[in-house]
């Protein structure tokens, strides 16, 4: 039993599968909004996101723990958006939770949970961030008339939400919802650590 050697997530992946749609339908951006759903309800990645952790070892490392970071990420970027949007400033919330959702996206193919959470030849190969792109650039060339800039934000999202060049993106965040998302991050990581350790 997979669950004896494994720590799981407290709450159901079923439930979290269905907050995380509900935030999908939720967006406003067209665009953003039929590219989410036609991520999260293949077959193979929802198989996969309802077991992913987040990381090997530090943070979210159990079963379900990367929707878990999801959804936490998520409910942090609305309260932010909100609380600056009351500052005057201007967010666009819908990167913000596409940033939330896709960041860690290629975790479910970089980690595999067979008695204990280890890479798998293609995570090391690869990495997370590049399957995520190539996800991205697969689904949002499916739909008609997606954006070539829209789909460029997104990507570069995903590829700069470690923040820093020596945290292995390849890219620093070059406008606010990109440094956001990575700070967000980092920070939910860090709280579940603590919090775990």
């Amino acid at each position: 039993q997979m669950d004896d050697l494994v720590n799981a997530s407290r709450r159901a992946p079923d439930e979290m599968m269905a907050e995380l749609t509900r935030v999908a339908e939720g967006m406003q951006d067209s665009h953003i909004r039929q590219l989410t759903p036609e991520v999260l309800n293949d077959p193979e990645v929802r198989k996969r996101l309802l077991i992913a952790p987040a990381a090997k070892t530090i943070h979210h490392a159990y079963v379900g723990g990367l929707l878990e970071h999801v959804l936490s990420i998520c409910g942090i970027m609305k309260a932010l958006e909100a609380h600056y949007r009351s500052q005057q400033v201007e967010l666009k919330l819908d990167l913000l939770l596409f940033g939330a959702i896709f960041h860690d996206i290629g975790k479910i193919w970089e980690l595999e949970v067979t008695g204990g959470i280890s890479y798998t030849d293609k995570g090391k190969l690869i990495g997370h961030m590049v399957m995520a792109v190539e996800l991205v650039e697969k689904k949002a060339s499916r739909l008609l008339g997606f954006p070539e800039t829209l789909k460029d934000l997104l990507k570069h999202i995903i590829l700069s939400h470690h923040g820093r060049l020596e945290y292995g993106s390849p890219k620093t965040p070059m406008f606010l919802e990109a440094f956001i998302v990575a700070a967000i991050d980092d920070l939910d990581s860090k709280i579940n650590t603590i919090d775990t350790f």
